[in-house]
């Protein structure tokens, strides 16, 4: 359960909270994709390699790949599209769609998955982006899949995480979890977790509730 202690932020809050994806296999996904399609110089391939070795060092891997992408511009730049199938092809191994990982994800699952239930047949996916080009590039944190009872995709909602009320640029995302710095956990802060769930829900359902009925 999380609660900010040790002074490390951003991108540890964000895997605590919504899970993560296998690290390693998505720098080696992510610079196959960028060498096929882009031919990018060495130099930018090799860093993405450097940070591959750096699988078990304990660093916020999110803000180390957003300060190497956002300081080259659009060099390495991933479309939505790509990057969200980056995403659900990198997930940890043993890990189910079906089962989030993060406990803040988990609880918006829950909730997402019961009043899914109530209406019929579908199947709900979760997948983790923290770290990703989703991440850096498009401001989404998570999402969740929405299909039909045969698996063909209805719709889909996306989740940013934050600390920061006031974050440059805006948000991106279906729906934006504003964290105090400090952290939540759903023991100690139960009141102020559980609206923050509530919140993010209403949020996110508003968004697939309406898809679901055109």
């Amino acid at each position: 359960m999380y609660k900010e202690s040790s002074g490390v932020t951003g991108g540890l809050l964000e895997e605590e909270l919504l899970g993560t994806m296998d690290k390693k296999k998505y720098l080696q996904e992510a610079r196959r994709h960028l060498t096929e399609k882009y031919h990018l110089p060495k130099p930018v391939l090799n860093e993405y390699e450097r940070m591959v070795e750096y699988e078990n060092v304990q660093y916020n891997f999110s803000q180390l790949l957003k300060e190497m992408v956002l300081s080259r511009e659009n060099v390495d730049f991933i479309d939505y599209k790509t990057s969200l199938k980056l995403v659900e092809v990198c997930q940890p191994d043993g890990s189910s769609p079906e089962r989030p990982r993060g406990f803040f994800g988990r609880s918006l699952y829950q909730k997402i998955k019961a009043e899914l239930d109530r209406l019929g047949q579908y199947k709900l996916e979760y997948f983790s982006a923290v770290g990703s080009h989703l991440d850096v590039k498009h401001g989404i944190d998570a999402f969740f899949r929405i299909c039909d009872s045969r698996g063909e995709e209805l719709t889909t909602a996306t989740l940013d995480v934050t600390m920061n009320p006031n974050k440059v640029g805006g948000y991106k995302a279906d729906s934006v979890a504003i964290f105090p710095s400090g952290g939540l956990d759903p023991a100690e802060d139960k009141g102020e977790y559980l609206a923050q769930v509530e919140k993010t829900f209403q949020e996110l359902w508003d968004k697939i509730s309406s898809e679901l009925e055109k």
